[in-house]
């Protein structure tokens, strides 16, 4: 299995911004580490994650989102990701992920609040 992204660290869904498509995960600690997901079509999380691996779909899982989410329309720009470590079959389609690992600052705005990180780190 390769894994796009993983932490052992618990995460959690931080921020959702529906104008921009934008999913954010959060696992703050020593340290901050911040999962973006860019360009959101669907997606199905749990409320908390002890642990987090991050992967690309297999074609059957594929077809299972597409069968759970049968009134969305895709397109080759969405990346379907499976989000393991949840309660179930979590998954994201967007169009690309990035993370940020930087010091805890509390209540501070993400590294991707900044729109100049935005781009930074994507994988599709």
């Amino acid at each position: 299995m390769t894994w796009i992204f993983a932490s052992d660290r618990n995460f959690q869904p931080y921020d959702y911004t529906a104008t921009k498509s934008q999913l954010l995960l959060r696992s703050g600690g020593a340290t901050r580490i911040d999962v973006l997901f860019r360009l959101v079509r669907v997606q199905k999380l749990c409320g908390w994650y002890a642990g987090l691996r991050i992967r690309h779909a297999t074609e059957a899982e594929r077809q299972r989102i597409e069968a759970e989410t049968p009134k969305v329309i895709y397109d080759d720009e969405n990346v379907f990701f499976v989000l393991e470590e949840g309660t179930g079959f979590d998954y994201v389609v967007a169009g690309g992920v990035g993370w940020h690992e930087g010091p805890d600052p509390g209540v501070e705005a993400s590294h991707f609040a900044d729109p100049d990180n935005v781009g930074s780190a994507l994988r599709r």
